[in-house]
């Protein structure tokens, strides 16, 4: 099955044939609604998995874009819509890769279950995701182009801008460098 990563303005949906998994900014935040007065706020993303019947697929084919929403529909998978630890504000290479994440752990467990076997378990794991999950979880190159990604985001601010969309991402930014140099580390030890 072929996977697609698409970024869209507020959501970023991967999808093959039969799953779908959107990382979406409904206004959530921190404790409840994002709260933009509140400078220890900030806004989470959302994911919901959705799943079409295989009868439907095999429909679908004769639609000119078999993936696209606008031909057989898909059905929302029960128990796996949960607010996540993810920022709207981070760059969305880092976004993508825990959306494809998420979506590869949703596809192994339907994998391995049948139909109607409930994933809520799995959903309230995987809500607890963070940028930090996907930064340690990227080689070495990714690594790279995710720093490159977030100064040229944090590039896009006034220097001494405090915004707390700025901060985000300078703590992105640490976090990243923290972990080459905890790499770089752990290779001269051998």
């Amino acid at each position: 099955m072929n996977k697609v990563t698409k970024a869209m303005d507020n959501e970023i949906i991967v999808s093959d044939e039969l799953l779908k998994v959107e990382l979406v900014d409904i206004g959530e935040g921190i404790q409840g609604d994002y709260d933009e007065s509140d400078p220890k706020d900030k806004p989470l993303l959302r994911f919901d998995v959705y799943i079409r019947d295989p009868k439907a697929y095999e429909e679908n084919l004769a639609c000119e874009h078999p993936l696209d929403d606008s031909c057989v529909g898909w059905e929302v998978v029960e128990d796996a819509s949960y607010c996540t630890n993810l920022c709207a504000w981070s760059p969305v290479s880092i976004l993508g890769r825990a959306a494809e994440a998420i979506f590869d752990k949703y596809r192994n467990e339907i994998n391995s279950f049948p139909l109607g076997f409930s994933v809520k378990k799995l959903g309230e794991y995987l809500s607890h995701i963070s940028e930090g999950d996907v930064i340690a979880g990227v080689s070495d190159d990714v690594l790279s182009e995710m720093l490159t990604d977030v100064v040229d985001a944090r590039e896009s601010f006034p220097e001494n801008c405090t915004e707390p969309a700025v901060l985000h991402l300078d703590d992105l930014y640490v976090d990243i460098t923290n972990e080459q140099a905890r790499r770089e580390e752990f290779c001269l030890c051998f």
